[in-house]
């Protein structure tokens, strides 16, 4: 019996890959291919939380909104390519990034030391209608 041709998306980790898939998604997207499953894992998570999951009728924007959320440009424009790559790096190295802030650090979450989460879900929560 030849049962139903499902159309899924597996989306991995590996952090940059993230931003990778997101690209990636755009051009289904605009291709308007509808996907019966998505299975992820790690950052390929937060993606396919983000797509399945978006308050619009727009996934593929509420995702590009979060990638582009996540980039720090606080480098001047004036700057060579190599030293804003290395402003960067050193940035992200020292401070790390905004919205990847361990609950035990962010002021805004109140009473963080009885969570189970390392991290705190607010950015992701923007993009979705998960809480």
């Amino acid at each position: 019996m030849v049962g139903k041709i499902e159309t899924v998306l597996t989306l991995q980790g590996g952090g940059s890959l993230g931003a990778y898939e997101c690209g990636a998604y755009k051009a289904i997207a605009k291709h308007k291919i509808k996907l019966d499953i998505i299975s992820a894992t790690s950052i390929g998570s937060v993606n396919a939380a983000i797509i399945a999951g978006s308050k619009n009728d727009e996934p593929a924007k509420a995702l590009e909104d979060f990638w582009l959320s996540l980039a720090d440009t606080y480098t001047s424009s004036y700057l060579s390519d190599k030293t804003r790559a290395v402003a960067s790096v050193t940035h992200a190295s020292v401070w790390g990034n905004k919205a990847f802030t361990p609950r035990w650090l962010s002021p805004n979450v109140p009473d963080s030391n009885n969570s189970p989460y390392l991290y705190d879900n607010t950015p992701q929560s923007k993009c979705t209608g998960f809480k």
